[in-house]
């Protein structure tokens, strides 16, 4: 079965979790515990599994009679490294970001894809919750910020029959109201997500 999240690709059903940075000592998993359940779509320990990412930011401006569109694009190739049932991590790797205004189009400084392609980030996964994230030590908060929405924003509720389903749920935007539009196709299942923002309170980040 194949299943599209926009443009974002994610194998497993998850809860909507807080994803909460953690701190661990060397050696030490992230996830606290692990109950042994099994999701839906069973990610294997030991394999990899890749997928391309795609999301647009949009930002209107208004000043006076003039107005201005800005297009913040990200994409990235994800790779979710399966350690075990409950210990993942998320790597990133040919990383582009774009700012498309309306009168301008420019790249953003190679450090920037650098920082985010350095080191992996470990989550953990338990009965499709990601619960904790554990970065490394010495990484900016702004990097782990954009990692922690990319989880954010592949993880989709466990769904009912129905092609259209309204609930709230948490990550990093907060606890938000979010729909779910589902479409059968011949080659699988396309789940939309579409998350409403202006319904949002206690965003997760760092400052």
């Amino acid at each position: 079965m194949r299943i599209v999240l926009l443009l974002a690709l994610f194998v497993a059903w998850t809860n909507a979790a807080p994803l909460t940075k953690r701190q661990t000592t060397s050696g030490e998993t992230c996830s606290t515990s692990c109950s042994g359940v099994k999701a839906k779509f069973n990610l294997l320990p030991g394999k990899a599994y890749v997928y391309e990412y795609k999301s647009v930011t949009s930002i209107k401006s208004e000043v006076g009679k003039t107005k201005d569109l800005n297009k913040i694009v990200h994409q990235a190739t994800v790779t979710i490294n399966v350690q075990s049932q409950c210990e993942l991590s998320l790597q990133l790797s040919n990383v582009r970001i774009k700012d498309s205004g309306s009168t301008k189009s420019k790249e953003f400084p190679s450090s920037w894809k650098e920082d985010l392609e350095s080191n992996p980030l470990r989550f953990s996964f338990d009965d499709r919750t990601i619960d904790y994230i554990c970065s490394n030590e010495n990484e900016q908060h702004s990097v782990v910020n954009v990692k922690r929405g990319i989880l954010s924003s592949i993880q989709i509720q466990q769904l009912g029959s129905s092609s259209k389903t309204e609930l709230r749920e948490t990550d990093i935007s907060g606890d938000c109201t979010t729909e779910y539009t589902i479409e059968t196709t011949p080659g699988g299942q396309i789940i939309k997500k579409n998350k409403l923002l202006n319904t949002c309170y206690q965003p997760v980040i760092d400052p």
